[in-house]
């Protein structure tokens, strides 16, 4: 009866076939470009990571079309925030309640090479509240940490 239940739902393997384990997948090498860790700092919110996502269609409910992600670096915490679009407006009250839900706003701020958070009015926000921002440079966003 089991065999009758499965074979609809799974293909078996030929027995000279290595079955994949998640130790199989979970171990793959990474490259040997990136050989410092990066230092986890020792307080709650000292230094946290930001980046904006985009979606392809708007979401139900509150039509968002962009998301504003934060992971703190210590605790790894992280927080998605809805947004339905990127102007500064949008951008300080989507900062105003993640400092609220945070407790605080992080001494510093890592983020792709953004000029929506590095430049204007979100950013002279971000000043006012004593946060350091910090940019990967054109072309290294995928170093940012």
């Amino acid at each position: 009866m089991l065999h009758d239940v499965c074979v609809p739902n799974f293909s078996f393997i030929q027995p000279t076939e290595t079955p994949v384990e998640l130790s199989n997948v979970a171990n793959i090498k990474k490259s040997h470009s990136n050989k410092n860790l990066v230092d986890r700092p020792k307080d709650f919110m000292k230094v946290v990571h930001c980046d904006i996502g985009y979606g392809d269609t708007k979401a139900v409910g509150n039509g968002a079309r962009y998301c504003m992600i934060f992971v703190d670096r210590v605790t790894r915490y992280n927080w998605i925030y809805p947004l339905k679009s990127l102007t500064h407006t949008s951008l300080k009250a989507v900062l105003s309640a993640w400092s609220v839900d945070a407790g605080q706003f992080p001494k510093r701020l890592y983020t792709d090479f953004d000029c929506k958070l590095l430049e204007g009015h979100t950013a002279a926000f971000l000043c006012n509240n004593k946060v350091i921002v910090r940019g990967s440079p054109s072309g290294r966003q995928n170093q940012n940490g």
